[in-house]
C-alpha cells in the first residue's frame, strides 16, 4: 500500500475506523437468514451457508451482480428484497464479540476517536449500536445510502475520512508504523477502501473473511483481546 509521510494538521485525533458485520457484532446467522429468504422469494436456488458467507460485507446487490449472476436490473430488484427483509429482521440474533466494548475503550483512553464505517444501511447501524451499548463510543457512524454517492465501502470510508478532516495528503508513515487514520475490518473490501483512501488497514480474523483476504492489510489482528494494542501502535497513541 502507497502511503505519505505524516504530517497531522488539526483532525481532532488519530482515527480508528471500524467494520460493523464480523469486526465488532456477530450479525451472520440474522444475514444468512435473509439472503435465504431473498433467493428463495426470487425463486432461485438456494445457495449453500459456504457461500452466502461471501455476500456478507460488500454491499448485497453488488453481491448479488457479482456472485449470484443477475443482470443489473435483478441485482438491484434482489436488493431491494433483501432491504425489506432486513428492515424487518435486523436486530434479530445479534450479539457484540466478547472483549470490543474493552477494546473500543482502551483505544479512546489513548486518544484515540473512533468512527464506523459500514456497508449496512445507516440507520441499521446506529440502532443496532444504540440497542448494544456501543452508540456513544463512536464520534462519527457513517453506513450505506443506495444513492450512488456511498455505495462502495472506499466511498463509505471517504466519507468517515471528510467528516473528520483527516488531511487527504498525509495520512501516513509506513516506516515508523504511524498512522492519522487505520480502517479496521474483516473483508478484503475493507482493505481495498482502506487503500484507495491512502490509510493503514487492520485485518481481523475472527469475522467471516477467508484467511487470503488479509494478505494486503497492514496488520493482521489474530484476536479480540489484540485489537486495541494492534491499532494503537498503528495510530502511535
Amino acid at each position: 500500500m502507497s502511503v505519505r509521510p505524516r504530517e497531522p494538521r488539526h483532525h481532532p485525533a488519530p482515527l480508528a475506523i471500524f467494520d460493523l458485520d464480523g469486526t465488532l457484532i456477530d450479525s451472520g446467522a440474522n444475514i444468512l437468514a435473509g439472503l435465504r429468504a431473498t433467493f428463495a422469494e426470487i425463486g432461485l436456488p438456494v445457495p449453500d451457508d459456504s457461500e452466502l458467507v461471501h455476500y456478507i460485507g460488500p454491499p448485497v446487490r453488488h453481491s448479488f451482480l457479482a456472485r449470484a449472476g443477475l443482470d443489473h436490473a435483478a441485482a438491484e430488484e434482489a436488493g431491494r428484497l433483501y432491504g425489506r427483509i432486513s428492515d424487518e429482521h435486523f436486530r434479530d440474533g445479534v450479539t457484540v464479540y466478547s472483549g470490543v466494548p474493552e477494546a473500543l475503550d482502551a483505544l479512546a483512553a489513548r486518544g484515540a476517536l473512533l468512527a464506523i464505517a459500514t456497508s449496512k444501511p445507516e440507520p441499521q447501524a446506529l440502532a443496532l449500536l444504540a440497542e448494544h451499548g456501543l452508540l456513544d463510543r463512536f464520534a462519527l457512524v457513517v453506513g450505506f445510502e443506495p444513492t450512488g454517492q456511498r455505495e462502495s465501502k472506499a466511498a463509505i470510508i471517504s466519507e468517515v475520512l471528510r467528516r473528520a478532516d483527516v488531511d487527504t495528503d498525509a495520512r501516513g508513515d509506513t516506516d515508523g508504523h504511524r498512522f492519522v487514520a487505520v480502517m479496521v475490518g474483516d473483508r478484503e473490501h475493507d482493505l481495498d477502501g482502506a487503500e484507495a483512501n491512502g490509510i493503514a488497514s487492520a485485518w481481523v480474523a475472527w469475522g467471516y473473511g477467508q484467511a487470503h483476504e488479509g494478505a494486503a492489510a497492514t496488520r493482521i489482528v489474530p484476536r479480540v483481546d489484540e485489537l486495541a494494542e494492534a491499532v494503537a501502535d498503528l495510530l502511535g497513541v
